[in-house]
């Protein structure tokens, strides 16, 4: 069969075509703009992914809970509308509802105090099972120090103060048996004084009973002593109540000021 010449040049022509088609796309895609438009291509591509991910970790995980949590909020403020209409509206003396203004005010600082008390019983509730099991009742430790921690304690306006206690575990100490608890108010904190002290808890007056002497002081407190998360993750043990005396002054006899009032 003779070669067909038509053919051949066409072939010829076609593959010539195609590498000028290849060599400008080669051209194109190493200038600059070609760069871009693929780094912009890239750009599109990923988020076009990342999207499509998140919408199914959305659809598979939070939107399940976040029904529930949807749903409990209908169900609250269908109730507190119903429970508003008819602890601010009053009857009139031709039987029509009129809104009370009083009764309004007074409904809205009641709400008020009550998301405050529902809010408080939430930290106490969340703090409980972590006190109940780290708490030690009646410990004695040697306390040395106590000081303001910095960002926390103001010098004239005194805002969730926080204070610093440290010391040992033992009179003969080392690095080993260093502690470091920290004094500052809390939900759970002012309750269990109220239940146990009936009295409120007062971070700088609980500080103040450790003096800048060595201590032997009996304490309660709660919380973990890992050094590594408490220097790390700031997850400091918190002292609930103390009783110090210097040390070498066992044998003293108390005096109480109350008693030269």
């Amino acid at each position: 069969m003779r070669p067909d010449p038509l053919a051949d040049r066409f072939k010829q022509v076609q593959s010539s075509i195609a590498m000028s088609f290849y060599n400008v796309k080669k051209d194109y895609e190493q200038s600059e703009t070609g760069k871009f438009h693929k780094d912009i291509a890239l750009w599109l591509k990923f988020w076009y992914g990342f999207v499509i991910a998140i919408n199914w970790l959305y659809k598979w995980t939070l939107k399940p809970i976040l029904q529930y949590y949807w749903k409990a909020l209908k169900w609250l403020a269908r109730n507190y509308r119903t429970l508003w209409l008819k602890l601010t509206y009053k009857k009139d003396q031709y039987g029509a509802l009129q809104f009370s203004k009083v009764r309004g005010g007074f409904t809205i600082i009641s709400t008020i105090m009550m998301l405050y008390t529902i809010y408080g019983l939430l930290m106490i509730s969340g703090t409980l099972p972590w006190y109940l099991l780290t708490v030690k009742h009646n410990e004695v430790l040697y306390l040395s120090n106590h000081s303001a921690v910095e960002g926390h304690a103001g010098a004239k306006i005194k805002i969730n103060e926080v204070y610093e206690i440290t010391g040992c575990e033992t009179i003969d100490c080392s690095d080993q048996d260093t502690v470091s608890f920290r004094v500052e108010a809390s939900w759970f904190n002012e309750a269990w004084s109220v239940l146990h002290n009936f009295a409120f808890y007062y971070p700088d007056y609980v500080a103040a009973a450790v003096s800048p002497v060595v201590n032997r002081c009996t304490i309660t407190s709660y919380g973990i002593r890992k050094k590594f998360l408490v220097r790390n993750f700031e997850l400091h043990p918190d002292i609930l109540q103390v009783r110090c005396l210097p040390v070498g002054l066992e044998n003293e006899k108390s005096i109480h000021n109350k008693d030269y009032r």
